[in-house]
């Protein structure tokens, strides 16, 4: 899915900028990890903003001033989720879920400001 967005008084979207999640479905086995891939075209630095994953009104992951925020985040999440900080220089913000469980089902959402980009995580069992 691709999301064209401008934002005049954001530095950050001075310039035609869009979010790109794929793919829009994900498949996760169960008791593994899962990346839900998204980023920034072109790339930009996001080590400065606010960004946020949630599941429906669930959240899932924030990273706030620099660092991860586990304040609001759903217990269910705790300790299960990561963000590469390395990779938010260049627009990527990617997140990884640990330790997949049926309960994990479901549309999750990155937003970025007033922008969003999802993805819907499907899980199944080995066979």
């Amino acid at each position: 899915q691709k999301y064209d967005m401008k934002h005049e008084e954001d530095p950050l979207f001075s310039r035609k900028n869009h979010l790109v999640c794929s793919p829009s479905t994900v498949q996760a086995h169960l008791g593994q990890n899962v990346v839900l891939s998204c980023r920034v075209e072109p790339p930009s630095d996001l080590r400065a903003e606010t960004l946020e994953w949630t599941r429906g009104p669930d959240v899932v992951h924030v990273y706030q001033r620099g660092g991860d925020n586990s304040d609001d985040q759903d217990p269910r999440f705790k300790g299960r989720t990561s963000l590469l900080h390395q990779n938010l220089k260049d627009g990527n913000v990617s997140l990884t879920l640990t330790k997949v469980t049926k309960k994990d089902e479901g549309n999750y959402t990155f937003f970025l400001g007033v922008f969003t980009c999802s993805c819907i995580v499907i899980v199944i069992a080995f066979h």
